[in-house]
């Protein structure tokens, strides 16, 4: 019986990501910004970020820049991996010369730019800035 009412939920999230996962990626067709990436340390982790949320270790898929309005969300491509995600802008930065993004550690993971520590990425966004 636990198997089943477990079953169920992973079954509807599966059907979500067939139908929906693809097409949210299919809707970034503005190619922002080329550039520099690196991902935030621990020394952030528990401090606010511009837009007054709490920067969590974890699981959420957040990014610093610039110039992007705080809130929106960009897709993200690793250049030298072809790996793709979708960040939120919650935050101000990078402050260091010849980067365009700083991002947290789990999109950092995603994009495989982890270990390198940065990578040269592309940002897309739903309408032209």
């Amino acid at each position: 019986m636990a198997r089943r009412i477990f079953f169920i939920p992973v079954l509807a999230g599966l059907i979500y990501m067939l139908f929906y996962g693809p097409l949210f990626y299919c809707a970034y067709r503005y190619k922002y910004q080329t550039g520099i990436a690196s991902w935030y340390g621990p020394d952030f982790y528990f401090n606010r970020t511009a837009s007054g949320d709490w920067f969590l270790p974890g699981y959420f898929y957040t990014a610093a820049h610039n110039k992007l309005p705080l809130g929106i969300c960009v897709l993200v491509e690793n250049k030298l991996n072809g790996k793709k995600t979708v960040v939120k802008i919650n935050d101000r930065g990078p402050f260091v010369k010849g980067r365009i993004l700083d991002l947290s550690w789990a999109a950092a993971r995603k994009l495989g730019v982890y270990k390198d520590g940065t990578a040269p990425i592309v940002i897309y966004t739903l309408r032209k800035y």
